[in-house]
């Protein structure tokens, strides 16, 4: 079929249709250039607020709060302190040649690794991604609840020291990397400048890191005193994507094409639920006020979920109030799909 008669045939189709559409990577490419065909949308861990500098101050957000939220996932679990330790010992035995034998044989890597700071900040991207897939149940290679099991290999850990702080480590890029207890790991190196934005990019070679090298870069740094030193600079970022892609960031481009956290002020949208997880280092760039709330929707901020964990299966282990804006989510989506219906039989 010729492209141009399929897509008028999709388009007919969900006219007709009226669908309701996860905000999420997968689908908001297409639905963003057709927003007339969608009657609501479940705007789950959507953090437009990171992309709108402008309303920072207001909303007490800062270049630090995505870190800042990890920093807190992993002190309320009790291991902060030892990761950065723990951190340390890596970057100190790295510096020398029987040091980074000895680390590689620790990881299990197939060969010994000869970028120290690459094999560290692949250490550390496990660390900061973890808090987002903080979920009740087992996913991938990471057990269930996996802050506090990542923070249970160092209750007995000597974390000043290092002397099984590293092996903790070595465990947990294990299970962040699905290498599971056989095999070797073939390739633990981050090429990312200074180890990347936090939660972001870019990266050389990957859909993902193309797109934060137009579009979704974030403007985020590290604190002092993390495992990790990361001060935004834009000019090394913008040289950095140029090299790699041909192409440099638009900063301001998703706040002013969606109007970032103006959206909530000017109240023009309709049957839109926001929901964001305290767990979440995305979080801060939510719409976390129940003043947010768009006519037809709802804002609900959970104090034990992760990322998107609404959208999840159902697991037995919910929390509570997951459970209950469960529910709710799905009847608001019902009344949505119900007016809808009726709005397009009355038309005819």
């Amino acid at each position: 079929m010729h492209s141009r008669t399929c897509c008028t045939h999709t388009l007919t189709h969900l006219r007709a249709q009226r669908v309701l559409v996860p905000t999420h990577i997968h689908t908001r490419a297409v639905f963003r250039r057709y927003p007339h065909v969608v009657t609501g949308g479940l705007a789950s861990s959507a953090p437009l607020g990171y992309y709108s500098p402008s309303g920072w101050r207001a909303r007490g957000v800062t270049p630090y709060s995505w870190f800042e939220t990890v920093i807190d996932v992993y002190s309320q679990a009790g291991c902060y302190a030892s990761l950065v330790h723990a951190v340390s010992a890596v970057r100190r035995l790295s510096g020398s040649g029987p040091g980074r034998a000895a680390l590689s044989a620790r990881f299990g890597l197939c060969d010994a690794f000869g970028d120290a700071n690459a094999f560290v900040y692949w250490i550390t991207e496990a660390l900061e991604s973890i808090p987002q897939v903080n979920y009740p149940d087992a996913s991938g290679g990471l057990p269930a609840h996996p802050v506090r099991a990542v923070c249970s290999l160092f209750t007995h850990a000597d974390g000043r020291t290092g002397a099984d702080g590293v092996s903790a480590l070595a465990n947990v890029t294990r299970w962040y990397y699905g290498v599971g207890s056989r095999g070797c790991v073939e390739s633990a190196r981050n090429t990312q400048l200074d180890g990347g934005v936090p939660g972001d990019g870019p990266q050389n070679g990957t859909a993902w890191g193309y797109q934060s090298c137009t579009e979704t870069l974030h403007r985020f740094s590290v604190p002092p005193g993390a495992w990790r030193s990361y001060e935004w600079d834009e000019r090394r970022l913008s040289d950095a994507c140029f090299a790699a892609f041909g192409v440099r960031p638009r900063l301001d481009w998703i706040e002013g094409w969606s109007g970032g956290y103006a959206i909530a002020d000017l109240r023009t949208t309709t049957n839109l639920i926001w929901s964001n997880g305290k767990l979440d280092p995305w979080h801060r760039g939510g719409f976390l006020r129940q003043t947010d709330a768009l006519p037809g929707g709802r804002v609900f901020v959970f104090d034990y979920t992760a990322h998107h964990q609404d959208l999840r299966a159902p697991s037995a282990d919910d929390p509570s109030e997951l459970v209950v804006a469960r529910a709710v989510e799905e009847e608001l989506i019902r009344r949505w799909i119900q007016e809808a219906a009726s709005a397009t039989a009355s038309s005819f």
